[in-house]
């Protein structure tokens, strides 16, 4: 039985943890960007993951911080969790977090600034019980120069970013 909920808020360790995704590349000066937010103590909003295996908690002031387990970032963070395979809306991811207005918030960027920024991830808790698939585990993510990786994947330069979201450093 597991002991995390849906909609829980957790914190994970990504030194400890095994956090996949399916984005291998990210631009240097996007992730430049949020590690320096980070730094700089900005909020960000928590990455949505399913639990493929939990690992062990640890309560501190509140906060729950993950140092084992395998978890996979979650594709379609509000709209919908896995239920028998499938995705569904869910009225209680909804009550969480009414505000998340797109369907697409895999959480590559700010997981892999954490990473690099030694800090724990806040996560929100969308599926428990996920299947191991073949994603790339976070740390494995290489950076790419920023003007490649905007040739490379088409609108996500720096400057692009910069321009829809004032937050970018």
């Amino acid at each position: 039985m597991s002991s995390l909920a849906l909609g829980d808020i957790v914190y994970l360790d990504l030194n400890s943890v095994d956090l996949f995704g399916w984005e291998r590349k990210k631009s240097d000066l996007v992730i430049d960007s949020i590690v320096r937010g980070i730094e700089a103590g900005d909020e960000f909003p928590a990455v949505p993951v399913m639990v493929i295996s939990e690992g062990k908690a640890a309560v501190n002031e509140g906060e729950t911080t993950i140092n084992e387990g395998k978890y996979l970032l979650d594709k379609f963070p509000a709209r919908s969790v896995i239920v028998k395979g499938k995705y569904q809306l869910d009225s209680i991811i909804l009550k969480y977090h009414p505000s998340i207005s797109g369907p697409w918030d895999g959480g590559h960027r700010r997981a892999l600034g954490h990473y690099i920024a030694n800090k724990p991830l806040k996560c929100r808790i969308t599926c428990i019980g996920a299947e191991q698939t073949e994603w790339i585990n976070i740390r494995e993510m290489v950076l790419m120069d920023d003007r490649e990786f905007a040739r490379w994947c088409f609108g996500s330069s720096y400057q692009q970013l910069k321009e829809r979201d004032r937050r970018y450093r």
